[in-house]
């Protein structure tokens, strides 16, 4: 948690936690999908958890970048220092929405306070933000919104998608900015099976930007660079959404844990080049 956030914000976290804790478990005994008993306590544990997290991510205002003992991360790469982020998804929630597509069908998830989800899922399939503990390493090395945790680990805040089972899970961000250069960073939560592998597919204006296949054990951390080309558009024409499309490349514990920056673009002869 933020040094020096109120008690009042840190136990509305938790309630709400609580709230989304009785919900899911309810959605679990009356959805198509089950889950056992272990699974069901395995979720508060991990909802609890990150309950804290997730009200930091939720539009209060408080910067996720996190440093030890507490003080806001420094940019430290020289795109930080030039030009800064122009937008982050894990702190996007309001503009984002959530939906599976599998043949020829759409299910949108709904959003109660900082998770999207469906009884018609099973309880694991939610998307929102938690904490992730990754292995330290080279793709952490330069990630601005780290914070030390146990010994060569660091912790994160993520957004976590969970692959859906025969289905695409589709991530779309309609605030996300013209054009840019997106830093993505996909994640495997420590409970991931290992081998977890999952496809993630970046794509606007049905375009796609770029395809990774990420494989890895639960820890293992990987960041991706995407050019957003700027497209013409007419008058007040808003651009499409930026969005990501998840797809499981096996059955499993594919825990996906997921962020990115969009990194503004200078203007061609007004700065630095991108590094």
């Amino acid at each position: 948690m933020v040094a020096g956030a109120p008690a009042q914000r840190i136990l509305a976290g938790r309630m709400g936690a609580s709230v989304s804790v009785v919900k899911r478990l309810r959605d679990c005994r009356t959805g198509r999908f089950a889950a056992s008993r272990w699974g069901a306590f395995a979720l508060v544990a991990v909802l609890l958890g990150g309950a804290e997290w997730g009200v930091e991510l939720a539009g209060t205002g408080v910067d996720g970048r996190v440093a030890a003992g507490g003080a806001p991360a420094q940019p430290e790469t020289d795109e930080e220092i030039g030009s800064g982020p122009a937008w982050r998804m894990a702190e996007s929630l309001a503009d984002l929405s959530v939906r599976v597509e599998r043949a020829g069908k759409t299910l949108r998830l709904k959003r109660s306070r900082t998770a999207f989800h469906s009884r018609l899922l099973p309880v694991w399939n939610w998307v929102g933000p938690m904490p992730a503990v990754l292995k330290e390493g080279e793709p952490l090395g330069t990630w601005p919104y780290t914070r030390p945790a146990k010994a060569e680990h660091v912790e994160t805040a993520c957004l976590w998608a969970h692959p859906v089972d025969e289905a695409r899970l589709v991530l779309s961000f309609a605030a996300a900015p013209a054009d840019g250069r997106l830093d993505l960073l996909l994640a495997y939560m420590k409970t991931a099976a290992a081998g977890a592998s999952t496809t993630i597919s970046v794509r606007r204006d049905g375009v796609e930007l770029h395809r990774e296949v990420f494989t890895g054990n639960g820890g293992d951390s990987r960041r991706v660079e995407v050019s957003i080309p700027a497209k013409a558009r007419s008058g007040n024409e808003r651009p499409a959404p930026l969005e990501l499309i998840i797809e499981p490349g096996k059955r499993g514990k594919n825990h996906l844990c997921l962020d990115g920056i969009v990194w503004s673009v200078p203007a061609a002869g007004g700065g630095e080049a991108e590094p």
